[in-house]
């Protein structure tokens, strides 16, 4: 009777054997359940990264399209301005300054806004100051022919509008306009480079991430099943060995 229980109890399955599958078995499932976690929350982190990164690209975006918009502003002004006294020179109707008028009351808001927008670039911010510096001298010239045209007529006026310092400072003022807007459009395209470049990380970054994930779960999920499979063979062997006792 002795010899016959050695013989069942050295076989090649013991409880403290199914004691061990069933340890290594819950180690694997904590061990994947960790993992599991980590990697999702990896992900987690990556996209808020990703996503913060991406507002700020777009922020940018946003910005230098708004200094164009206030620059093409400032030279829809200027040409109001200078519309508006040409016709009122011509006419000596009043209500032609109605543009020149409007042009006056927006200008410095305008300009305010644009060196608030521009400030973080040095180049645009000095050519601002010398755009400033010619629009302001277009003003008092405006100035000056609406003046000269009430008190001295047609001819004097129309001799100042036509001077070479006026159309050169209304030149000049277009080509720095010109030169600004160029300037941000090369901004603008690097930005949407740069923005478009952080979506396609961050697209990546996510199936990659998650890629990677999957598979870990894929071949943890293999080794339980193997484990599985290995157990109920165990419990199987056991029960036929307690059987034959």
């Amino acid at each position: 009777m002795v010899r016959f229980q050695t013989r069942v109890w050295c076989g090649c399955f013991t409880p403290d054997a199914a004691t061990a599958v069933k340890l290594t078995l819950g180690k694997i499932i904590a061990a994947s359940m960790v993992f599991a976690g980590a990697v999702f929350l990896t992900m987690a982190a990556g996209s808020i990264y990703s996503i913060q990164r991406m507002r700020v690209a777009a922020d940018w975006v946003a910005h230098t399209e708004e200094v164009e918009t206030n620059m093409n502003g400032v030279l829809v002004l200027v040409g109001n301005l200078e519309s508006g006294v040409r016709n009122y020179v011509i006419t000596g109707s009043e209500d032609y300054l109605a543009p020149y008028n409007t042009a006056k009351q927006q200008m410095d808001g305008q300009l305010q806004n644009l060196q608030t927008l521009v400030q973080d670039n040095p180049p645009q911010a000095q050519r601002l100051i010398q755009l400033v510096a010619l629009v302001k001298r277009k003003v008092e010239i405006a100035d000056n022919v609406v003046t000269t045209r009430r008190q001295q007529g047609f001819t004097a006026a129309a001799a100042i509008v036509s001077a070479p310092e006026t159309e050169s400072i209304g030149n000049n003022i277009r080509s720095l306009g010109v030169e600004m807007l160029a300037q941000e459009n090369i901004l603008l395209a690097q930005r949407r480079q740069q923005d478009s470049q952080q979506a396609v990380q961050s697209i990546t970054a996510a199936v990659a991430t998650s890629g990677v994930g999957l598979a870990v779960l894929a071949l943890a999920c293999l080794v339980i099943v193997r484990q599985l499979e290995q157990r109920r063979k165990a419990e199987a062997e056991l029960a036929q060995k307690k059987a034959e006792l």
